[in-house]
């Protein structure tokens, strides 16, 4: 029976929805402010009138904002909220992390690979490289006369290639192996009650003790974890498992010999059995009796459990007595009984079709927050400024009272009538849309007030007065601190996810005399390139690169991908340095020398500055020339000037009749040639170009690379010590402008990559001009294709030019430094 319907007498907590709360604060106030000119506060007094309609209007603002929040963040388009643009993300999405432990990586395959019943990872102790691990696998359906996915090539394949998507960084597999099975016979008399029928309990005690020689984990349901007072959190910790949730207690370690005392205990443990006594197992030329007795099982080896009857007995190896008689099953029942079992053990729970229900996204109702009723309409007849307006014939003073009563009102309603739109915008404000250029928001008036028209300016004609609409637009933007707020609503929406960044976090920010404006706009566009990534960035920090899968913008170390945030760098550029050289046969220096032609730009330094013409003033082309430098050297500092149009001038030299277009970098002292033209619009033309193209290879020119020493152990000489190959990276950085050569930079540098490093992961990092960054990424290129072709002579060389590269680059870089 539903509830009825009360008005309760209590006041409510939330003072915003107190109208007499409201009213009594606005009294004190008017008391406080004018108490010694306005004594009369009885309910007939304009101005108490006033107060009361606003402080109503208030409680509508404050009901509003009351509302779920499901409903303040709906798309009003679409009617569903946008998880990502919200920073609200599916908990299938955030709460996972891709493997850490040996436990997480049994789960994963298990969960992953369909021929795979269990599996065990070991870690490899010999040797001197760490961090392999060798995997052996339980396939019970393996056919090793199959061409298809239960061939044990195939399986092995599936195995590696999961572990390689999700391999944490610097760990890796030594050797993939199946389990050979070993056919194992029970032979024993078990004492039944009759609780159960013969076939059923010899199915279960065939079932338990198959699952004790190899064992199966069991999975669990979304449901009944929730069901069982688990919380997501809990639930979905560890790698994303889509088939149904492992508990940690299915996992037990790989078993080394088989106790009789544990197969009888097995035994014994099944319902329906109530003794069992002779007990013998035989497997691999290998006998166990007695209490005492044992079985060894080799490590590369598995038990698998004999059910079929022996035609020697006549029957099955495990004989049933009930009342000292025995009782012979019937085989096919015990068969169909023991077939249920295995599938009840080895059935799946997709996520997929779990999720939505029990941790979808809550569903709001569309709710226009902007709407807006003027409080004039509110207000007693008399008044005449409602809808009704005036009577007919009112004399000119009534008129004139009415307008500037209106008036005087308005301005209380536009900041009610913005409180209202700024609540319709609190999507925007938790939100990392890029695109957003303002925080504070408004509407305007000329809908909600009636007869408002005449009160509103318009533009004046010599634009003297941008008039109502554009006057408050410039009003509220001059007063809106975009970037700083904006700032701190990202701050709110990444500690959500235990995320943050500040100025001392984000590369230039502190040293370079940046000023706090642009400081500001770097850390914004840091925050919500992080909060584009949020969800990669946090649940795969530590996994590695995918060595076997085509090397790609998305398939770096997670731990690049926050890092490049900090260091100002694009996150998945899929185009590399030599990329941007090849395509137009380019070759860079990093020499600082300048070139004959910039030399002689030196004497003309005053006249370039008064006389040449910025480009940034003259009409842009409408189709700028293709790239314009091909086949040449660069230097970085030319490549710096080149790529903003502001750098540009054009002019005339003395005692030349062509148009020399210059070049300079604010903070570079010297000017750069950058051609000779007929007249300007071909200047102009070029000028354009050589920015487009100089910003793509600036881009470019900016890169950071992970290497994991451990995927270089192919290259390892016999008794080599000096280059670490255990839980070791190598992160290579350069940047477009010299500050790869900056100590501050480089410190800062090293504190990003060893805070976003794992734990137990040394990181070193090595700063390369651009010249010396295209040789490398021409070496790293060749060695991630090595590696993805599985080619053990090619990777071996490919691995040893890289690390001989590496280390060399290593002691010039100390050599620099001492």
């Amino acid at each position: 029976m539903a509830e009825p319907v009360t008005v309760t007498a209590t006041p409510p907590t939330n003072v915003g929805l107190d109208y007499s709360a409201l009213e009594r604060e606005g009294t004190a106030l008017l008391q406080e402010l004018s108490g010694k000119i306005w004594t009369d506060y009885n309910a007939s007094d304009s101005g108490v009138t006033t107060l009361q309609q606003l402080c109503y209007a208030l409680t509508e603002l404050s009901y509003r904002a009351t509302f779920p929040l499901a409903d303040l963040l709906l798309d009003p388009v679409t009617g569903h909220i946008e998880p990502a643009r919200q920073g609200l993300f599916p908990a299938l999405d955030i709460l996972p992390c891709d493997p850490v432990t040996e436990r997480d990586y049994r789960k994963l395959l298990i969960d992953r690979v369909p021929q795979v019943a269990n599996v065990w990872l070991t870690p490899v102790t010999t040797g001197e490289v760490q961090g392999l691990y060798d995997v052996r696998i339980l396939a019970p359906g393996r056919d090793d006369c199959a061409t298809d996915e239960r061939s044990p090539d195939a399986i092995i394949d599936v195995v590696r290639r999961v572990y390689s998507r999700h391999r944490a960084l610097c760990e890796d597999l030594r050797d993939i192996s199946l389990l050979e099975p070993i056919d194992a016979t029970v032979t024993a008399e078990a004492s039944i009650d009759e609780r159960r029928t013969p076939e059923d309990i010899l199915a279960a005690l065939f079932f338990r003790i198959g699952n004790f020689f190899a064992p199966e984990p069991r999975r669990e349901s979304l449901k009944s974890l929730l069901d069982a007072g688990r919380t997501p959190d809990e639930i979905l910790e560890g790698p994303l498992l889509r088939n149904g949730f492992i508990a940690d207690a299915q996992l037990q370690p790989k078993a080394e010999s088989i106790a009789l005392q544990d197969l009888i205990r097995v035994m014994t443990q099944t319902s329906g059995v109530s003794s069992v006594r002779g007990v013998s197992l035989r497997a691999g030329g290998q006998v166990a009796t007695g209490p005492d007795g044992s079985l060894s099982v080799a490590p590369e080896q598995v038990l698998r459990l004999d059910t079929r009857t022996d035609a020697k007995r006549g029957g099955y190896s495990i004989r049933l007595l009930r009342n000292g008689v025995e009782v012979k099953p019937h085989p096919a029942r015990v068969r169909r009984e023991l077939e249920r079992l295995w599938a009840e053990q080895r059935r799946t729970y997709p996520l997929g079709t779990q999720s939505e229900e029990y941790l979808g996204m809550p569903r709001g109702q569309r709710q226009d927050f902007r709407a807006y009723t003027s409080i004039q309409t509110q207000y007693p007849m008399v008044y005449g400024i409602g809808s009704a307006g005036l009577p007919e014939g009112a004399p000119p003073p009534r008129q004139a009272q009415a307008r500037q009563l209106k008036g005087y009102l308005l301005v209380f309603e536009q900041l009610l009538t913005d409180f209202f739109a700024q609540l319709a915008h609190v999507r925007d404000l938790f939100s990392g849309d890029p695109d957003l250029q303002q925080t504070y928001f408004f509407q305007l008036l000329t809908d909600a007030v009636p007869d408002v028209e005449p009160l509103l300016t318009e533009p004046s004609e010599g634009g003297d007065s941008p008039g109502y609409a554009l006057g408050l637009e410039e009003l509220v933007a001059s007063q809106d601190p975009v970037t700083a707020r904006r700032n701190r609503f990202l701050d709110v929406l990444l500690a959500l996810c235990g995320e943050q960044l500040d100025e001392d976090s984000v590369a230039g920010t502190s040293w370079d005399g940046t000023p706090d404006a642009l400081q500001a706009e770097r850390v914004l566009r840091a925050k919500l390139a992080l909060f584009e990534h949020l969800v990669e960035s946090t649940h795969s920090r530590g996994r590695g690169i995918d060595a076997l899968e085509r090397p790609g913008p998305r398939n770096v170390a997670g731990m690049a991908i926050k890092s490049r945030i900090q260091l100002g760098m694009p996150v998945a550029d899929s185009r590399s340095l030599i990329d941007g050289l090849d395509e137009h046969g380019l070759n860079l220096s990093d020499s600082a020398s300048t070139a004959p032609e910039s030399r002689a730009l030196a004497r003309y330094e005053d006249m370039l500055e008064e006389r040449f013409t910025p480009v940034a003033s003259l009409p842009a082309p409408e189709n700028p020339p293709a790239p314009p430098l091909r086949s040449q050297m660069l230097g970085g500092e030319f490549l710096n000037a080149a790529g903003a149009v502001e750098h540009f001038r054009v002019g005339t030299l003395p005692g030349e009749s062509s148009l020399s277009l210059v070049c300079k970098a604010p903070s570079e002292a010297g000017w750069h040639l950058a051609g000779k033209f007929p007249n300007v619009e071909s200047a102009v033309a070029r000028a354009h170009a050589l920015v487009e193209q100089a910003r793509q290879l600036n881009r470019q020119r900016s890169q950071l690379y992970i290497v994991e020493h451990l995927l270089l152990r192919s290259a390892r000489r016999e008794g080599e010590d000096a280059f670490p190959y255990s839980f070791t990276v190598t992160a290579v950085i350069s940047t477009a402008t010299g500050e790869w050569r900056e100590p501050e930079f480089q410190t800062f540098a090293r504190e990003v990559v060893r805070s976003n490093a794992p734990a137990l992961v040394v990181a070193e990092c090595l700063f390369l001009g651009s010249s010396r960054m295209a040789a490398f990424e021409r070496l790293y290129w060749a060695w991630r294709n090595a590696l993805r072709q599985a080619d053990e002579l090619g990777l071996s060389l490919a691995s040893a030019r890289l690390r001989d590269f590496l280390e060399a680059a290593a002691r010039e870089s100390e050599a620099d430094t001492a």
